[in-house]
C-alpha cells in the first residue's frame, strides 16, 4: 500500500511570493561573476520551472482523468501532466466537454475570499450545497454602517431615499443594542444577536468559499443568467479572478436560455398579490409528509446490511414489529456520543416540513445544505418575527416601525427596479420554505440547533420539527436533542 500527498490548497499570494523570490534569486546569481557557471545552470532551471506554467489545478484533473485508461502509477500520471500542461489541457477538454465526464473537474479546488456582498446575495450563493462557506456572523460581531447599494439605483432619484432608509435602520440597530445591553433580564452578549432583526438584507457581509471547478462553472452560468444585478456583477468579478487559471475545466459560463427565460415566464404565470399569501399561524412549522412506517423501514435497511436479507418494506410495515425496531435503535444509541452520526440507513426515512421563517433564522437553516430546500421570497404579508425580549415594550415598537418603513421602501424599489425590493427587507421579515430532510440529517440538525448555544429563533423552529417528527417515528427520533442535554436525555431513556 502507498499513500501519496498529491497536492493541497496553497494561498495564491504565497505562490506569487515563491515565484518572485525565484526570479530575484535567478537575477542575483546571474549578476554575480564569481558564480557564473552555477548561476547560469540555476537560472536556466528556474526559467524552465516558471516557463512550464504548471501552477494550475488542471494538471491534477488531467492526471486523475487518465487513471481509468492508463496503467501507469498515478504519481507518474501527475508528473506527466505537470511537464506537459498543454497536453493536459487538451485532455481535460476532451474528457470533460467531449465525453461529458464532468466529475473530473471536481478534482480542481479553489478557495475564494468574498467581501462586500449583501446578506441577500449570500443566501443565493449558499444555496449551492456542494460548496463550503464560512460567513461573517451578525450574532457575534457588532456591525457598522456597511451596506450594498444596487448599481441600478446609484445616481438615480431613488438613491437618496434608499440611503436614508438604510442609515435609519442602523440607527435603530444601535438604539436596540444599547437598550438590550441595559436590560437586566437580557444577556448583554446577545444584544447584537437580537438587535440585528432590524437590519436590512442589503447589509454587507463577507465569507470564505471553497468550491471545485465543476460547481464554480455552475455558479458562473447561473450568475450570467440571473436578472439580479448584484449576482451578475459577482459572476463577472468571480470570472475575472479565475479566468486563465484553469481554462480547460471551466468553459460554459455564458447565460443559459433555460435559466434566463424559463424563470421569468414562470414568475409571470404564477404572479400573486400580497393578499393571496396566507398568513403564518403562531405555529410556524407544519409537517406535510413523513415516510410511512419509517422506523420499520430503517430497521429493515439495517438488517439487510448486516445479514444480507432481502429488503422488503412490508416485512417491518406492521405495528407488531415496532418492538423489534425499537430494540435495534436501543442498541444503535447505546454507545453513541453527542458528536457521532447515526447510521446511513436513517436516510431511508424522510420528512417534509413547511416553515415560516425569519431572515435571521434562515441564515442558520441554509447552512444545512444536505437537504432539499425550496425558499419563497420574503413577504410583508407574512408579518415579522419579534424577539421575545422585545415583545410588548419599546423595542418592539422600534422594530415594527422599521417594518412599516421597510414596506414603503420595498414598494418604491419594486416600482423603480423589480427584483431589488428584497434589499429593503429586514432580519425580522419572513419567508415560506418547504424542506425535505431525512431522519439522519434531522438528528444532526437537532444536535446543533437545539443546543443551548444555538440562536433562539432557529432553536424554537427545530424543536417544533423534532416534536412533530418524533410522533411519526418515535424509535429513530428518540435520541434527537441538543448536544448540551444529550447525556441527560440518553440517561432518561434508560441507557
Amino acid at each position: 500500500m502507498k499513500v501519496i500527498l498529491a497536492g493541497m490548497n496553497i494561498d495564491k499570494f504565497q505562490l506569487d511570493e515563491i515565484i518572485e523570490i525565484l526570479q530575484g534569486l535567478s537575477k542575483h546569481l546571474i549578476e554575480d561573476p564569481g558564480n557564473a557557471d552555477k548561476a547560469t545552470h540555476f537560472s536556466e532551471s528556474i526559467t524552465e520551472l516558471l516557463d512550464q506554467n504548471n501552477l494550475t489545478p488542471e494538471t491534477l484533473s488531467a492526471a486523475y482523468a487518465r487513471i481509468s485508461r492508463d496503467p501507469r502509477p498515478v504519481d507518474l500520471l501527475r508528473e506527466d501532466a505537470r511537464l506537459q500542461v498543454g497536453k493536459a489541457r487538451r485532455s481535460n477538454r476532451k474528457i470533460i466537454f467531449g465525453l461529458g465526464h464532468a466529475s473530473v473537474a471536481e478534482h480542481a479546488v479553489f478557495n475564494l475570499d468574498i467581501l462586500g456582498i449583501s446578506r441577500y446575495l449570500s443566501e443565493i450563493l449558499q444555496s449551492h450545497r456542494l460548496c463550503s462557506f464560512t460567513e461573517k456572523s451578525q450574532r457575534y460581531i457588532r456591525l457598522d454602517q456597511d451596506y450594498y447599494v444596487p448599481e441600478i439605483i446609484k445616481s438615480s432619484s431613488v438613491e437618496k431615499h434608499f440611503n436614508t432608509f438604510v442609515k435609519k435602520r442602523f440607527e435603530d440597530y444601535t438604539e436596540l443594542t444599547e437598550m438590550l445591553e441595559k436590560d437586566l433580564n437580557h444577556d448583554p452578549s446577545l444584544s447584537a444577536e437580537d438587535a440585528r432583526y432590524v437590519l436590512p438584507l442589503c447589509t454587507n457581509t463577507q465569507m470564505g468559499m471553497t468550491v471545485n471547478a465543476r460547481n464554480l462553472e455552475k455558479i458562473l452560468q447561473q450568475a450570467a443568467s440571473s436578472d439580479f444585478d448584484e449576482f451578475i456583477l459577482f459572476g463577472q468579478k468571480l470570472f475575472s479572478v479565475i479566468d486563465g487559471v484553469a481554462p480547460s475545466i471551466i468553459k460554459y459560463t455564458e447565460p443559459s436560455p433555460k435559466e434566463k427565460h424559463t424563470v421569468k415566464s414562470l414568475r409571470k404565470i404564477l404572479a400573486l398579490k400580497d393578499s393571496d399569501i396566507i398568513q403564518c399561524s403562531d405555529n410556524a412549522v407544519q409537517l406535510l409528509y413523513s415516510t410511512p412506517n419509517g422506523d420499520q423501514l430503517i430497521a429493515n435497511a439495517i438488517q439487510t446490511r448486516l445479514t444480507g436479507s432481502k429488503f422488503v418494506h412490508d416485512k417491518f410495515a406492521k405495528l407488531d414489529h415496532q418492538d423489534q425496531a425499537n430494540h435495534m435503535f436501543k442498541e444503535i444509541f447505546r454507545y453513541m456520543d453527542p458528536w457521532d452520526a447515526v447510521p446511513r440507513e436513517f436516510e431511508f426515512a424522510d420528512f417534509i416540513f413547511e416553515i415560516c421563517i425569519s431572515a435571521a433564522a434562515y441564515a442558520q437553516l441554509k447552512r444545512h445544505r444536505m437537504m432539499t430546500l425550496t425558499a419563497g421570497p420574503y413577504n410583508h404579508s407574512l408579518d415579522v418575527t419579534v424577539p421575545p425580549i422585545m415583545s410588548g415594550n419599546h423595542c418592539e415598537s422600534v422594530l415594527r416601525r422599521a417594518a412599516e418603513e421597510s414596506f414603503k421602501m420595498s414598494k418604491l424599489l419594486s416600482d423603480f427596479s423589480p427584483g431589488n425590493n428584497a434589499y429593503a427587507m429586514l432580519g425580522c421579515h419572513r419567508r415560506r420554505v418547504v424542506l425535505k430532510i431525512n431522519a439522519r440529517e434531522l438528528i444532526h440538525m437537532s444536535r446543533l440547533r437545539e443546543d443551548e448555544h444555538a440562536q433562539w429563533d432557529i432553536r424554537k423552529i427545530v424543536s417544533q420539527m423534532i416534536e412533530l417528527a418524533r410522533i411519526k417515528m418515535p424509535g429513530c427520533m428518540q435520541l434527537a436533542c441538543g448536544k448540551d442535554v444529550f447525556e441527560a436525555h440518553k440517561k432518561s431513556l434508560g441507557f
